[in-house]
């Protein structure tokens, strides 16, 4: 089991843990749970509190780092897999990551599945073409937008007002980690198509079903979650 006890007291100490564990909120396939531990054993979430800074008014109790999946290419395989299967379903004509960790999981998914790709950059290109949005672009053209996780929505808006501001539609948008802290609802409340592929309750159910997690730690990380909700912060 991982480092999670200074978190367990901290979460019982401020009344999050309350109950004995948590029920299925839905049924996974056998891919979707070996994936999830997959992800959880090359560390994609870090329980030890206090080790990272946040823009956020409050310490988060975990942290998710989706940046190393590509170093993994078993793994990276899986994921964009999850990501097509989801695409499979919808209509667009390009796709975009949002920077930066999304960026590789964008491209591979287009690779995947020959569709055109376009490239937001943080910054305007001084000089040359002074472009924002690199690729071809179409007056009109649909995107599905790729991000790798959300908790307030900041990042994906930024995205897609920079997209919105080439004439670009956005049609959807594929949330690999959703932290359910109000931001992909935020986005849903604007009128975007957002669909999620893991929620971090996906991830405290499955941990606390194949014993890596105990209960009460899985039920007490969901309670501050809700009790925590930053749809739109630092967003107009």
């Amino acid at each position: 089991m991982k480092k999670i006890s200074t978190l367990f007291l901290f979460l019982f100490l401020f009344g999050f843990i309350n109950s004995y564990g948590l029920e299925a909120p839905r049924s996974y396939t056998q891919k979707e749970r070996q994936l999830m531990l997959d992800l959880y054993e090359i560390g994609i979430l870090n329980f030890e509190v206090g080790s990272w800074k946040s823009y956020l008014p409050f310490s988060s109790p975990y942290y998710v780092d989706l940046r190393h999946i590509m170093s993994y290419p078993h793994i990276f395989k899986e994921v964009i897999l999850s990501f097509k299967n989801k695409a499979s379903e919808l209509s667009f004509d390009s796709i975009c990551g949002v920077p930066f960790a999304a960026l590789p999981m964008a491209a591979n998914l287009a690779y995947e599945i020959e569709s055109p790709l376009i490239m937001r950059r943080n910054t305007r290109k001084e000089g040359g073409t002074n472009k924002k949005i690199e690729g071809l672009i179409v007056p009109h053209m649909s995107c599905l937008l790729i991000e790798d996780v959300v908790t307030t929505a900041t990042s994906l808006f930024e995205t897609i007002q920079d997209l919105e501001d080439e004439d670009i539609i956005i049609s959807d948008c594929i949330i690999l980690f959703d932290r359910q802290q109000g931001g992909v609802e935020f986005a849903k409340e604007k009128g975007y198509n957002v669909h999620t592929i893991f929620t971090i309750t996906d991830f405290m159910y499955i941990l606390q079903k194949e014993g890596k997690i105990n209960s009460d730690f899985a039920e007490a990380v969901v309670n501050w979650t809700q009790k925590n909700q930053v749809p739109g912060v630092n967003w107009k």
